[in-house]
């Protein structure tokens, strides 16, 4: 299907084409699902060229989304890269509040019970303190992103001098270590396993959760992110049950964690009622500012709800890839609505898009659900 549809002449700069060429080639070669062969390697990138790049899709869009397997009508059902810089433009408006982690437990402090401290903004007494009767504590650079620089540190590896030098030089913030919830921690009980909530707030200032999965990590990890590791199932907003199996950022499925042996569907997330309705009023506090959020949350051992942080351009990445179902049904009418209340320009979408009705993809994603 692919090579029928190559008929069309590119002139490209071929210094961009080459530098673009090698960034594919790299994730081609990681595609768990693909054969490595030059030939299919070359029409694959041919392809994303005429038909993906100009509409948002990136390379990572491409192959996370078997966009390979698929005709151009089922593509343009998913939300691009492009897509996701576009609601962040409609809905959010300051940035920092969400990089700076600082600042977010701040303003979200209502949500967090943690204790924690910015190395970045602290005295030697304040850090003393911090880590007096601590063995350990979670550190991660403040404006770090995707799990990158976390770690667990154990107070006693460096004389107090030493550690209070180190921290300040990789600009952590440091919080109490959380401890999960016994059902999420069977999975592993190495790492944190941690649920990611989509939230919107319309154009009516209602809150709504768009999308949620639950993320988990191999033995050994520190962190479950997507990008880091772990691996995602989908949960159902309505009920807390996770619908699908486990898919790593290389499109490995899994059936059941690879190290527990539990399998994924079917399981309910606990406390789901609770984690629902709080992460909404979080959505609420924030709206002045951001009105889609992308929350990292944790169920603590005692069944409460912790925020660990929020992201103002969450990834739709693993909410599609997952089932391989498009989600941009989810978003383009309350987007638009939005764009319209705010006066920002509609987002140009391919002019291969198929205007099918949103019950009707609906329909379509929920054949996929097999948990009650």
């Amino acid at each position: 299907d692919i090579r029928a549809r190559l008929g069309e002449e590119l002139v490209p700069d071929l210094e961009l084409v080459a530098k673009a060429y090698k960034n594919f080639r790299s994730q081609y070669r990681r595609t768990a699902l693909l054969e490595h062969t030059e030939t299919d390697l070359a029409i694959y990138f041919t392809d994303w060229m005429l038909f993906c790049r100009d509409y948002g899709y990136g390379v990572p869009d491409y192959f996370q989304y078997d966009f390979y397997r698929k005709e151009p009508e089922a593509r343009a059902t998913f939300m691009s890269n492009g897509y996701r810089s576009y609601v962040k433009k409609v809905c959010n408006t300051d940035t920092m509040l969400f990089m700076n982690k600082g600042r977010f437990n701040s303003y979200f402090a209502p949500y967090i019970n943690r204790k924690w401290i910015d190395i970045t903004n602290c005295t030697r007494e304040q850090f003393d303190e911090f880590i007096a009767g601590r063995e350990r504590f979670f550190a991660k650079p403040i404006t770090g992103t995707g799990g990158a620089g976390a770690c667990i540190v154990e107070t006693a590896s460096m004389e107090p001098d030493k550690l209070y030098e180190y921290c300040r030089e990789q600009g952590f913030i440091m919080e109490d270590v959380v401890r999960q919830h016994p059902i999420m921690a069977a999975f592993n009980k190495d790492t944190v396993n941690t649920l990611r909530l989509y939230t919107l707030v319309d154009a009516n200032d209602e809150p709504g959760i768009t999308a949620a999965l639950a993320r988990f990590r191999r033995v050994g990890g520190c962190v479950d992110n997507f990008h880091s590791g772990g691996v995602g199932v989908l949960v159902d907003v309505d009920t807390g049950v996770v619908y699908t199996d486990a898919v790593d950022i290389l499109g490995t499925h899994y059936d059941y964690h690879p190290d527990s042996g539990l399998p994924f569907k079917g399981f309910k997330i606990p406390e789901w009622e609770k984690l629902a309705e709080q992460v909404k009023q979080g959505a609420v506090l924030g709206a002045k500012i951001n009105r889609h959020t992308g929350w990292d949350i944790a169920i603590t051992e005692d069944g409460n709800i912790e925020i660990i942080e929020g992201n103002s351009r969450p990834n739709f990445d693993l909410i599609q890839a997952t089932d391989q179902v498009g989600k941009l049904y989810r978003y383009e009418e309350k987007i638009d609505e939005l764009a319209k209340k705010l006066g920002v320009e509609p987002y140009d979408f391919p002019n291969i898009r198929v205007n099918t009705a949103g019950m009707e993809r609906k329909v379509i994603e929920r054949e996929h659900i097999t948990a009650p």
